[in-house]
């Protein structure tokens, strides 16, 4: 089966001039993550792609306005793709190895023509290997992203590199107990600890008893 057959045809785009507000309100209008950037509206060749990811690092953690801030500030360039007459096998190659859950679907002149779904896949390819490919995208803080030149993984797409699942685990405990620590609930629990133990004194959020 061909990504043509299955894909979802004319999805929508922004161009790089846009700016990213207007992708944020395509993203919320369509229900999406990833929006394909094409040079224009009317030849559509696929130039990049803008991701939520990308507004919430790029811009919002950066504190810069998304209503100035253009689309070709903060996209990635030259994204992974899929041809019209290639297999959907391909298009689930590429959502395992990058990690990804769309892929954009181009004509034989790199010009958008539709978009493939994780959703899309898992009605049409084997359900195992779907499984593995859902599994495999789901990892954390993988190495995949929209673009070649990644590193890929090799092998049974299941294989997990112990050393991004242990990096991943050591992040989400220091994130968990940043958490913790700079949570309201517990300031609240010491200053009502200092209240029944005044003898206790407490040096830039650590405890020492005296």
């Amino acid at each position: 089966m061909t990504c043509k057959e299955i894909m979802t045809p004319d999805p929508s785009c922004c161009v790089p001039g846009d700016s990213v507000a207007m992708a944020a309100q395509i993203m919320k209008r369509s229900d999406v993550g990833p929006v394909p950037v094409v040079s224009d509206q009317h030849e559509k060749r696929l130039v990049g792609i803008v991701t939520d990811r990308d507004l919430t690092l790029k811009v919002l953690a950066e504190g810069r306005d998304p209503h100035t801030t253009r689309v070709d500030e903060v996209m990635s360039m030259n994204p992974v793709s899929c041809r019209e007459d290639e297999s959907t096998h391909r298009a689930l190659q590429l959502m395992a190895n990058h990690q990804i859950r769309r892929v954009p679907i181009v004509d034989a002149n790199n010009r958008l023509s539709g978009i493939v779904a994780q959703a899309d896949l898992a009605l049409n390819e084997d359900e195992e290997d779907v499984g593995r490919v859902v599994e495999h995208i789901s990892e954390p803080y993988g190495s995949g992203g929209w673009t070649e030149g990644r590193p890929h993984r090799s092998g049974n797409w299941a294989a997990a590199g112990t050393g991004s699942l242990a990096m991943g685990a050591l992040c989400m405990g220091i994130g968990a107990g940043l958490m913790y620590i700079l949570s309201p609930s517990r300031k609240h629990e010491s200053e009502s600890s200092m209240e029944r133990n005044p003898e206790t004194t407490y040096y830039s959020g650590s405890r020492s008893v005296l």
